[in-house]
C-alpha cells in the first residue's frame, strides 16, 4: 500500500468512525500510578491585589490552550507533554488528582487534573465567572494570574484581553507578578482606603462571600463581627448574619438572629427592615392566606434592596449582589446543567534508520506510535431544594486506535453523587472520585462524608477501594482504603491546617498505616504550604514538602520547594516488585512479614529534592523567569533475589525564559528559552524558541522550534535534534474551538558502536464545544 493509499484509507476510517464515538464516549483521563501535580500554591490575593495559582508538575508539561465555559465558571486547561521529553519513554504513567483550593475572593475552587498519554486536561470550577491569564512558566509548571471576577474589569494591562470561551489562548506574558492596586468590582473597596480597616476588611470579605453564595464562610466572618466589642458595623453585621441564615434555609437561626438585633437595636433605622423579615418568617411557619399580597418594597439594608413576599424566602442575584443590591423577584435555580465534549484525531509517526558499525548492516524501521480517535465528555450539574444541594458529575474518554482495536480504550475517571445538607452542613460524596487531601493520594470508588463541628472546624470520613486505573470495573479493586482528618479554617490568622489518619489493606494485610498534617499559610504577598506524611506501620516519614513563595514590590517573585518523597509511594505491596509471587499471601508463603516488610523498603527508593524560581518584569514588556532544581535518589540494594540498582546521584536541572509582548505587533507574544540537564545517564543543552500572534480576530497562530544536543555518559556518544512546529486556534464562536498542531522531530544519535537517525512527524486536531 503507497502513501496515497493509506492515507485515503485513513481518512474514510475517521469519516466513518468519528459520529459513532461521540455517541459512545463517557469518558476519562488515561490514570495510572504516579500524579502530574507536585505542588498548587496560591499566591497574593487581598484587596489591594488579584491572586495567581502556580502549578508545578512531575513532568514536563507545555501550556497549549484553554477556554472557559459558558456560565465562567469553568476554566478547562489543556496540556501536552515535549515530544522531545516523552520521544523515548511511551506513554505517560500518571493520574489524575483532585483537590480545593482557597482562593481569596473566589472562595472555594475545585482542581481537577485528568491525565492522558495523549493530552492532560488541568481544570479549575469556580463559585463564580471569572476572568484569568494562563501562562507557561519554566518546563515543569504554569501560573494562571490576574484571577478575577469576570466583568469587573481587573487585573487589566496592556496585553490582557477578554477570554470568554472557549477562547483562543490567552497572553503568556505574565507569570507571577501580581498588580498591586485594588480591584474596582470588589465590594472591599467601597470602604478600604489607604491603612486597611479589620473590621471593614472582615465586613467586605462577608459581602463578597454572599456574593459567592459561601454561605458558610459568611455566617463564619460575620459571627466573628458580631462577637466583638461593640463598633460601627455590629448592627449591620448581625443583620446581615440572619440575612445569611435565611438564605441557608436556616430559618429558626435567622428568625434568633432578628430577633438578638431588635433586642439591641430596637431603634435603629433597620429595625423595620428586620422586623418585616421575621414576620415573613412567621407567617411562612403558619398557614398561608388564599392569596399572597406583595408587600411594599423596603431596604434590607446595608445598602441592599429586597421586594418581600410573606410566606416567600428571599434569595439572592449574583448579579444584584455584585452591584451592592439583594432582590427576591428572581426565581430560584434548582438546577444547573454543564458539559465539556471534545475531539481529537492524534497521528505519530517516526522512520528510523540504523546502522551498526561492527557488522555494517543498515536497518530501517517505519513505526506509527499513535493514530487513534480520543472523544472525551465531562458532564456535571446540580439541584437545589428547600433543604439540600446535590451534584453529580460523570466524565471519561474513549480512544479508538486505527491500527489494532485490543488498544480501544474506554476509560471513567469520575462517576459520582453528592449530597449536602443546608440546615446542617454535612455534606455526602459517593461513587468514583480522587481526592488529594488527607492522606488520600489519587482516586477511589466509595464514600467521604463531611461534617462540620463549628464555623472553623470539619471532620471527613473517607472509605472506599484505591483504584489503579479509570478502566478498572466500580467497586471492584484492592486495596481498602480507609481514614479521617481533622480541618481547621483560619486556625491563626492566615493559616489553614489539617490532620489525618489513614489505613490502607490489602486482604488482611497492612499495606499502608500514617498520620499526617498540612498547613498553608497565605497572606497579601506570601505563601507557604508544609506537608508531613509518617508511615506508622514502617516507622519513616513517607512524605515531606515545604514550598513558600513571597512577592516583592517591584512584583518580582521567588518560590522555593524541598521534598522527600519515596518512588514508588511507600507501601507493603512494593515487596512484590521483582518477585515471581502476585499477591502477598502467596509472597507470604515465602516470607515471613517482617522480611516482607525489609523487602518492601528495599524496593522503595528515596527522593530528595530542591526546586527555586525567580520571575521579575525587566520592563512594560519583558519579563524574566528562571529555575532550577536538584534530585537525589537513592539506590536499591540486592534481597530476596532481585538485583541492586546504583543510585544515579545527584541530577541538576536548570532553565531561563524571557518573554515579551508586543514587540513586533501589538497583541503578539515572543519567546526565547533555554534548557540546561545533567543527570546520571546525559548532559542536555536545549533552545526554545516561539511567538505566538493574532492572524484576525478568529484565527490564531503559534510558530515554534526547538534545538538542542545531549552527551551520553555512560554509553558514549552524542545526540542532534530539532523539533519544529506550528500550533493553530480558530475560535468558531463562544462555545466551540479548533485546534491543530503539526510539528515533527529530526535527530541524530552517534555512540562508538552505531549511527541512529531518526525522522518523527505528528499532527494532532480536533475541537472543544461545551454546552
Amino acid at each position: 500500500m503507497n502513501k496515497l493509499e493509506y492515507w485515503t484509507a485513513q481518512f474514510i476510517k475517521i469519516l466513518g468512525f468519528s459520529t459513532g464515538i461521540l455517541l459512545l464516549s463517557t469518558l476519562s483521563f488515561l490514570a495510572q500510578t504516579r500524579k502530574y501535580i507536585s505542588r498548587a500554591q496560591v499566591i497574593g490575593g487581598s484587596e489591594t491585589s488579584c491572586p495567581a495559582v502556580f502549578f508545578g508538575f512531575n513532568v514536563p508539561l507545555r501550556y497549549t490552550s484553554h477556554f472557559i465555559s459558558n456560565d465562567g465558571k469553568l476554566l478547562s486547561i489543556r496540556l501536552r507533554s515535549d515530544l522531545d521529553a516523552t520521544a523515548d519513554k511511551g506513554p505517560s504513567d500518571q493520574s489524575g488528582s483532585h483537590f480545593d483550593l482557597n482562593i481569596p475572593g473566589m472562595g472555594g475552587v475545585v482542581v481537577e487534573m485528568g491525565a492522558s498519554n495523549v493530552a492532560p486536561i488541568l481544570s479549575l470550577r469556580f463559585s463564580q465567572p471569572v476572568s484569568v491569564h494562563v501562562n507557561q512558566s519554566g518546563d515543569n509548571s504554569i501560573v494562571i494570574s490576574d484571577i478575577s471576577e469576570a466583568g469587573s474589569n481587573s487585573c487589566v494591562t496592556a496585553s490582557t484581553e477578554t477570554n470568554r470561551a472557549p477562547d483562543i489562548p490567552d497572553t503568556e506574558t505574565t507569570t507571577i507578578g501580581l498588580p498591586d492596586r485594588l480591584r474596582p468590582g470588589d465590594i472591599a473597596t467601597q470602604s478600604i482606603e489607604g491603612e486597611k480597616d479589620e473590621v471593614e476588611l472582615t465586613f467586605a470579605l462577608a459581602r463578597v462571600a454572599i456574593t459567592e453564595q459561601n454561605y458558610r464562610k459568611a455566617t463564619q466572618l460575620l459571627t466573628k463581627l458580631t462577637g466583638l466589642p461593640e463598633h460601627k458595623r455590629s448592627a449591620d453585621a448581625q443583620e446581615l448574619l440572619g440575612v445569611v441564615r435565611e438564605r441557608n434555609g436556616q430559618l429558626a437561626h435567622a428568625k434568633a438572629e432578628y430577633e438578638i438585633y431588635l433586642q439591641k437595636y430596637p431603634d435603629n433605622e433597620g429595625a423595620g427592615r428586620v422586623r418585616q423579615r421575621l414576620a415573613a418568617i412567621l407567617t411562612a411557619e403558619a398557614a398561608p392566606p388564599e392569596k399572597l399580597r406583595e408587600a411594599r418594597a423596603e431596604n434590607i439594608g446595608p445598602d441592599d434592596e429586597f421586594r418581600p413576599t410573606p410566606g416567600v424566602r428571599s434569595i439572592p442575584r449574583a448579579s444584584d449582589l455584585n452591584r451592592g443590591g439583594i432582590a427576591t423577584d428572581q426565581p430560584v435555580e434548582k438546577s444547573t446543567f454543564n458539559a465539556t465534549l471534545s475531539q481529537f484525531y492524534y497521528f505519530n509517526e517516526g522512520v528510523t534508520r540504523f546502522r551498526e558499525f561492527e557488522i555494517g548492516v543498515v536497518d530501517e524501521d517505519d513505526v506509527i506510535f499513535q493514530n487513534s480517535l480520543v472523544t472525551t465528555l465531562d458532564a456535571y450539574g446540580t439541584f437545589n431544594t428547600e433543604n439540600y444541594n446535590l451534584e453529580w458529575r460523570a466524565a471519561g474518554d474513549y480512544e479508538f486506535s486505527f491500527e489494532d482495536s485490543a488498544d480501544n480504550r474506554l476509560r471513567f475517571s469520575r462517576a459520582y453523587g453528592d449530597i449536602e445538607s443546608k440546615e446542617k452542613g454535612f455534606s455526602v460524596r459517593f461513587g468514583r472520585q480522587t481526592r488529594y487531601d488527607g492522606g488520600i493520594f489519587g482516586r477511589f470508588d466509595g464514600a467521604m462524608l463531611s461534617v462540620p463541628i463549628n464555623e472553623n472546624i470539619e471532620t471527613k470520613f473517607i472509605v472506599g477501594l484505591n483504584v489503579d486505573s479509570t478502566a478498572d470495573d466500580l467497586f471492584s479493586t484492592d486495596p481498602l482504603v480507609y481514614g479521617a482528618s481533622l480541618h481547621f479554617n483560619e486556625f491563626l490568622k492566615g493559616v489553614d491546617t489539617s490532620i489525618y489518619f489513614v489505613q490502607q489493606k490489602v486482604d488482611s494485610y497492612t499495606d499502608r498505616q500514617a498520620i499526617g498534617f498540612d498547613t498553608q499559610y497565605l497572606s497579601n504577598n506570601t505563601s507557604i504550604f508544609v506537608l508531613v506524611d509518617y508511615d506508622l506501620y514502617f516507622e519513616k516519614i513517607s512524605t515531606a514538602r515545604i514550598s513558600g513563595t513571597y512577592i516583592f514590590a517591584d512584583q518580582s517573585s521567588i518560590t522555593l520547594s524541598a521534598d522527600i518523597t519515596h518512588s514508588p509511594y511507600l507501601t507493603l505491596t512494593n515487596a512484590l516488585q521483582g518477585q515471581t509471587a502476585t499477591t502477598l499471601e502467596e509472597l507470604n508463603s515465602i516470607f515471613t512479614l517482617g522480611e516482607m516488610t525489609q523487602l518492601a523498603l528495599d524496593r522503595t527508593t528515596d527522593t530528595s529534592s530542591f526546586v527555586a524560581a525567580y520571575s521579575r518584569p525587566l520592563n512594560d514588556k519583558w519579563r524574566l523567569s528562571v529555575d532550577g532544581s536538584l534530585f537525589n535518589t537513592s539506590g536499591s540494594p540486592a534481597s530476596g533475589g532481585v538485583p541492586a540498582i546504583r543510585s544515579p546521584g545527584v541530577e541538576y536541572y536548570t532553565s531561563a525564559q524571557l518573554i515579551g509582548t508586543g514587540i513586533f505587533s501589538d497583541s503578539d507574544v515572543v519567546s526565547y528559552g533555554i534548557r540546561l540537564a545533567d543527570t546520571a545517564q546525559s548532559q542536555l543543552v536545549q533552545f526554545d524558541v516561539y511567538r505566538r500572534f493574532d492572524y484576525n480576530e478568529k484565527l490564531r497562530l503559534k510558530p515554534r522550534v526547538i534545538v538542542g544536543g545531549r552527551n551520553f555518559t555512560i554509553t558514549g556518544g552524542n545526540e542532534y535534534f530539532i523539533i519544529p512546529s506550528v500550533t493553530a486556534n480558530y475560535r468558531l464562536n463562544n462555545s466551540t474551538l479548533f485546534q491543530v498542531e503539526i510539528g515533527g522531530r529530526i535527530s541524530s544519535l552517534k555512540t562508538p558502536t552505531f549511527i541512529e537517525d531518526r525522522n518523527e512527524y505528528y499532527i494532532f486536531a480536533g475541537f472543544w464545544k461545551e454546552f
